[in-house]
Parts: C-alpha cells; sequence; structure tokens
C-alpha cells in the first residue's frame, strides 16, 4: 500500500498500528538553473484516539512536515521535485475499541516518495496555478507470531497507489502562505484481498486540501503551517466495501537554520468520519 502505515491494518479495517515516522526531504527547483535544497525533519507521529480509524485512507500522515501549506513561489515557474524517504516501524496492532491485539507483531516500513510539482505562471482569484503528481514505492517487512507459531512472515517491495493533482492554487503574503486544490489517487499498486501485505488499496479516492502557513517574522525564518485533508473513496471492487470517508490535518512549527536547512516539529490528527459501508463492510 502507498501508505506505509496500512501495512499494518493486513486489510483490516479493524487493525490499526502505532509507531514513529522519520522523513528526509530534498527540494529540487528548475528555473532556468537548478537550486538544490536540502531539509530535515523529525516527524512525531499521533493517531485519533477515540471513534473510527480508517486503514483506507490513502494520505500518508505527517509526510508533509514543516511549511505543509506552502507552495513554491509565485515567481518559480518550472518543475519542482521533491524526494521523501520514510521510515516506518511498530509492533504493536490496535482493534476499532483500542485494545491491543494478541500476537508477536512487528512491521517495518521504508517508503520512497517522489513528488514533481509544476508552478505556472497562470493567475487565478490572485493565486498561481499547480501541478502535481506523487509516486510510491515501497519495502514492507512484517512477521505476525501466535503461540510460538508464525502465522506471517512477509518481505515485499512495489510500486504503490499514484495521486495527481490538476489543480492547486498557491497564494503569498508578505508573511503568508495559502493553498487550496483536489486530487485523485489512482489504483496503480498492487491489490490482491488474500495478502496480508499490498503495495496498493485497491480503490480511488479524492482529496480535497486547504491550508495555511504563519511566518513569525518579515524575514520568513520561524512559521507555523497547518493543512487540512479530506478523503472520499470509491468502492474497493475485490471487497464490495466502500471504506468511509477520512478528514484529518497536519502541523509544522519550525524555522531555518543557516541557509539551506530547516528544523522543527510536526505533527497530525486524523479522525474517519463516515461509516464503511457495502455487503463486506465490518
Amino acid at each position: 500500500r502507498s501508505d506505509p502505515v496500512s501495512a499494518c491494518g493486513s486489510g483490516n479495517a479493524g487493525e490499526h498500528c502505532t509507531g514513529f515516522a522519520r522523513e528526509e526531504e530534498g527540494v529540487m527547483i528548475w528555473n532556468s538553473r537548478f537550486f538544490l535544497v536540502f531539509a530535515l525533519a523529525i516527524i512525531v507521529a499521533g493517531h485519533a484516539d477515540a471513534g473510527q480509524v480508517s486503514h483506507a485512507k490513502h494520505y500518508t500522515l505527517g509526510l508533509g512536515g514543516l511549511k505543509v501549506a506552502s507552495m513554491p513561489p509565485s515567481n518559480a515557474k518550472g518543475f519542482v521535485l521533491r524526494q521523501y524517504h520514510v521510515f516506518y516501524n511498530a509492533d504493536k496492532r490496535k482493534d476499532n475499541s483500542g485494545r491491543t491485539a494478541a500476537g508477536d507483531f512487528d512491521v517495518s516500513v521504508y517508503a520512497f516518495v517522489n513528488r514533481i510539482t509544476y508552478s505556472s505562471d497562470i493567475k487565478i482569484l490572485g493565486g498561481n496555478l499547480l501541478f502535481d503528481a506523487i509516486i510510491p514505492i515501497s519495502h514492507t517487512d512484517m512477521s505476525l507470531k501466535m503461540g510460538g507459531a508464525t502465522l506471517a512472515d512477509i518481505d515485499r517491495i512495489g510500486l504503490g497507489d499514484i495521486s495527481v493533482t490538476p489543480f492547486t492554487i498557491g497564494w503569498h503574503g508578505e508573511r503568508w502562505d495559502a493553498t487550496i486544490g483536489a486530487s485523485i489517487y489512482l489504483p496503480t499498486g498492487g491489490f490482491d484481498r488474500n495478502r496480508a501485505v499490498n503495495a496498493g488499496k485497491g480503490f480511488y479516492t479524492f482529496m480535497y486540501t486547504t491550508g495555511a502557513t504563519f511566518y513569525f517574522d518579515r524575514e520568513k525564518r520561524f512559521h507555523f503551517s497547518i493543512q487540512s485533508r479530506y478523503e472520499d473513496h470509491l468502492k474497493q471492487k475485490e471487497t464490495h466495501v466502500r471504506f468511509g470517508d477520512d478528514f484529518q490535518f497536519e502541523w509544522g512549527l519550525g524555522g531555518t537554520v543557516g541557509k539551506y536547512f530547516e528544523a522543527g516539529v510536526s505533527g497530525y490528527w486524523h479522525r474517519q468520519v463516515t461509516k464503511d459501508s457495502g455487503k463486506n463492510a465490518s
């Protein structure tokens, strides 16, 4: 699955994992010449502590990191390449009631995610129009033992579900940035309902995004950024289940260190807001 965390669910929307995620991001902007900027961010991963928790969601929580709601500047016409290296590890499973599931469980996931953005000079409502695509490749190593017996021992690598954003508008003020956009996740990753780990999810998702970044000083060295996302999932054909909609927001608080680096903390909140539907929904 494209979401590293989703491998923990073993295709069951009633289980989820807790763990720690870390991201490293490289940015390359083409605008007559190349600029290379590296940013390192540590993400402290959390999760909603009540209500329904969905494993159907496509977006990887916490991936945005610092300045999550900031798009390339309006004068930077051209392509931007951001590469995310996401590491995830968990040793617990939880059911819908929040109880830890039985068994000796361990999962490690590494995802290499390429995000390509094109910043145009087309103006809409004072902001510039952008186009975006996200191509994830993930490696998952998962094991589950119970009563001394090995129930699962999986090592798999694959292309995940590709995200395409045909519509994003970015605004830039003196001490703020803002963005609004719409995306679609395509079921390009492999999915088999009988497999415990999948690179894809087997359905389409429409995602709607809006957010803002606020700068504490005119030089834009220190900032707070927050972005919300709403996911509307279509039916998973193999299971005849349509997973409930997801609402989430992520935030980042940080500052510039030297010329090329930024450091800070980021986190997220997530909730499934509608129930799963279909004849096989749990």
